[in-house]
């Protein structure tokens, strides 16, 4: 897949995302779909923020690091946009629970901080 193609069905899809968030939290009443409207409203926000955050992330790589190859920036970015999708939802998951505090939050960055530099570990051996 060229860089133009992967760079165009990932801002569609990221596009039909948000549309699809926009649309559970217009027209999904939680109270009376239960788990289910639930569940779709937090898959639609983690897809959503994975294709924001790894376009913005390619688009910073590419203009800030010009010489590496476009498909290392793809893959880095996409796997970094994966974890703050974890993050993110994590966190809204946890304050619909009224369990966020600082320290739970430090704790939630600490445990992805440590994944990220385990995938970078490896991926040198």
């Amino acid at each position: 897949m060229t860089l133009a193609r992967y760079l165009f069905f990932m801002t569609v899809a990221t596009l039909l995302c948000w549309g699809a968030l926009a649309l559970v939290v217009f027209f999904v009443d939680p109270n009376e779909s239960g788990l289910i409207g639930i569940i779709i409203f937090y898959a639609a926000e983690f897809f959503a923020v994975i294709g924001t955050a790894s376009l913005v992330g390619f688009l910073c790589r590419y203009y800030f690091q010009p010489r590496e190859f476009s498909h290392i920036q793809v893959r880095n970015s996409f796997r970094q946009a994966v974890w703050l999708g974890f993050l993110i939802t994590g966190a809204l998951i946890l304050q619909s629970l009224n369990l966020v505090t600082w320290w739970i939050l430090l704790i939630l960055v600490l445990i992805l901080t440590v994944l990220e530099m385990l995938v970078l570990s490896l991926k040198k051996q």
